[in-house]
């Protein structure tokens, strides 16, 4: 129902969470820095909003725990925050690209939006003068496991989980990147579940559930 979602003002690298209600923006938030320190960095200074999540006695306690110190914006003052002001505005136009292009339901804006985070990361952002994931990780994206959301996937099913003359896949969705593990995500229209997991074989989509 909500994203949260972070960008550093040096290398523009964006981390985006989707939650069920604001009151998992804490652990998002939680689970960020811990990635953000995996990754060999440390947050001294987060500026966020008066929003009443990052008001909450957990959100500064998850800042106190990592050392963050919390700076806010000035009441109405949105210009504050001007980078990720700009950077949901581009997010929120792609989001919309994206969903037509696909004929894909509103319901699809959060997997949507998760696409839009991933392949920003890895292009040129003109405003910080690099490649996010490069400026930050220091390994150039892998840009050919890109694919277009809300192609065609055809997901192939173990032969142990068929029998003879069954078929051997069905054709899925693409939407989107998981973001926690080198794997696609795979909207199956029929049961209207997603999976993820994936391996490439020359220009096509094969996966395995």
């Amino acid at each position: 129902k909500y994203v949260f979602g972070i960008i550093c003002y040096l290398a523009a690298y964006h981390m985006a969470d989707l939650i069920r209600t604001k009151d998992e923006a804490a652990a998002a938030w939680r689970r960020m820095l811990i990635h953000i320190r995996t990754l060999g960095y440390t947050v001294m200074v987060i500026r966020v909003d008066n929003d009443s999540v990052l008001l909450s006695a957990a959100f500064r306690e998850v800042c106190a725990e990592f050392m963050v110190d919390i700076q806010r914006t000035a009441p109405y003052r949105h210009h504050q925050l001007a980078r990720i002001e700009r950077h949901w505005r581009t997010i929120a136009d792609a989001v919309t690209a994206l969903l037509l292009d696909a004929d894909l339901p509103k319901s699809f804006w959060g997997y949507g939006f998760i696409t839009v985070a991933y392949v920003r990361n890895r292009v040129w952002h003109s405003g910080a003068g690099c490649i996010p994931f490069q400026k930050v990780t220091g390994v150039a994206p892998d840009l050919s496991l890109l694919r277009v959301f809300g192609c065609p996937a055809f997901v192939h099913i173990d032969s142990s989980r068929r029998k003879k003359l069954d078929p051997k896949a069905w054709e899925g969705i693409f939407v989107g990147y998981a973001p926690e593990s080198p794997a696609y995500l795979i909207y199956n229209p029929v049961t209207k579940n997603v999976i993820l997991y994936f391996f490439i074989y020359y220009n096509q989509i094969i996966l395995y559930t």
